[in-house]
């Protein structure tokens, strides 16, 4: 993925970490074996860049750069081993301060390279902010999916509005040809982060449709 310097790259490899850690610990919750934790992990860090370059024809990044996988595999194996040695404390981690804030870091920096890749391939609107959406979000509704939940992001959480607006906002610089300024991407992936942080402080979300009357199945756990 093209990066407009070290501290995208650093970002991302911090989201890597996050949102592997999360999808383990969501494992744990649901009672999964060793490879299903680290199936949920690895779903979860890497499903959305796997959707995006399949959308977008090319062999996925994760499949040819070590880095990455090997940023998740550390990350999850060094919180498994917190969690046997201190049993029922690591689950706090997932909403730690600290968790959220590195989550919030992958979130805007996987939307902004995903969605400079999808301007790149000189995509659309909707293209754009599809592929930015799903690259930041894709493994977290996958690995949901696969635990036989609805994901949260679609109900309780204003996550991946985020991921649209950068999406956007990036889409409407590039007709001015603004959207590889280092200064204008660095604000853009500040604002993202804060924005995140800003949504988990006051429980941000959409509205809901009242749907009085109704059985909801969505599960909480």
């Amino acid at each position: 993925m093209i990066r407009p310097g070290d501290v995208f790259l650093l970002a991302d490899n911090v989201g890597i970490a996050a949102f592997a850690i999360t999808g383990m610990l969501t494992g744990i919750r649901h009672r999964l074996d060793i490879i299903g934790i680290l199936t949920a992990g690895y779903l979860t860090a890497f499903g959305g860049g796997i959707m995006r370059d399949a959308m977008i024809g090319r062999i996925p990044y994760v499949f040819q750069d070590p880095v990455p996988s090997s940023v998740a595999t550390i990350s999850v194996l060094l919180v498994l081993a917190f969690y046997f040695i201190k049993k029922g404390r690591a689950s706090r981690i997932e909403q730690s301060r600290i968790t959220i804030f590195f989550d919030a870091i992958g979130l805007s920096s996987f939307s902004i390279a995903a969605a400079l890749l999808a301007i790149d391939r000189n995509l659309n609107l909707f293209g754009v902010v599809w592929i930015a959406f799903i690259t930041a979000t894709g493994g977290g509704m996958v690995r949901d999916m696969l635990l036989n939940r609805v994901p949260k992001l679609l109900f309780t959480e204003f996550y991946g509005t985020i991921s649209i607006l950068i999406g956007l906002l990036l889409y409407l610089l590039s007709r001015y040809d603004l959207h590889r300024n280092e200064g204008v991407l660095i604000v853009i992936f500040v604002s993202g982060v804060l924005l995140r942080l800003a949504a988990y402080r006051w429980n941000w979300s959409l509205p809901v449709p009242d749907s009085s009357g109704t059985t909801d199945d969505r599960s909480e756990n």
